[in-house]
């Protein structure tokens, strides 16, 4: 019996395990029960992308750059940094040569002495046209030599306030801030703070400058 019961018992095995495994494989090959979600319609809008390479063109292009030299003290803008007109791009430090200023202030001292000279000539020669000791013409030439003493005075001492400064007292139109003249965008930056500006010139104005579209 033992002999028997034997075959039937590892048959009956594997045909259990068949069963169950094709049992396993069908629960298996069936597809996932997806829920459905009722929802309100909508209207919005979609919106399409493109991405590609190139570069971003202005329609035009401003330079703007210092009337004075010196020494780049703060930048205030970076690239690509919308500004408006009027706003302050950078500020710059005056140092003057030490040459330079030595001759400027050698400059003022001389005209100065002349300045002095042609005034007491003036005084002079009006004490004596008052006593009628002295010719209209002559009173004329000292009043002229006065007179053009101290425009040489007054242009050595604006010459050397702009050796010093940047600019003169009287001179509005030049500043050692740099502002925008326009409204737009920071294009490129070509000046970094402690740089140093080179003097300008009526034909080549000194850095820093700034691009901007408009």
């Amino acid at each position: 019996m033992r002999r028997v019961w034997l075959p039937i018992g590892v048959v009956g095995g594997v045909a259990l395990l068949f069963v169950v495994t094709l049992v396993w494989l069908v629960v298996q090959s069936r597809p996932a029960v997806t829920e459905a979600r009722i929802v309100e319609p909508e209207r919005s809008d979609i919106v399409l992308k493109t991405v590609a390479t190139g570069a971003i063109v202005p329609r035009a292009e401003i330079e703007i750059k210092s009337r004075v030299s010196g020494v780049v003290h703060a930048l205030d803008v970076e690239p690509g940094e919308p500004v408006e007109a009027g706003a302050l791009i950078a500020e710059i430090q005056v140092i003057p040569d030490s040459a330079t200023l030595n001759r400027a202030q050698s400059d003022l001292r001389a005209a100065k002495i002349e300045y002095d000279n042609a005034n007491v000539e003036f005084e002079r020669a009006r004490s004596l046209s008052d006593r009628a000791a002295l010719s209209g013409a002559e009173m004329q030439r000292a009043q002229t030599a006065r007179d053009l003493a101290k425009q040489a005075y007054d242009a050595a001492w604006r010459h050397l306030q702009i050796v010093k400064d940047g600019a003169s007292a009287g001179d509005a139109g030049v500043s050692t801030e740099i502002r925008s003249t326009v409204a737009g965008m920071v294009l490129a930056v070509e000046v970094e703070e402690g740089s140093r500006s080179p003097r300008p010139t009526p034909s080549t104005p000194a850095p820093p400058s700034r691009r901007w579209p408009t």
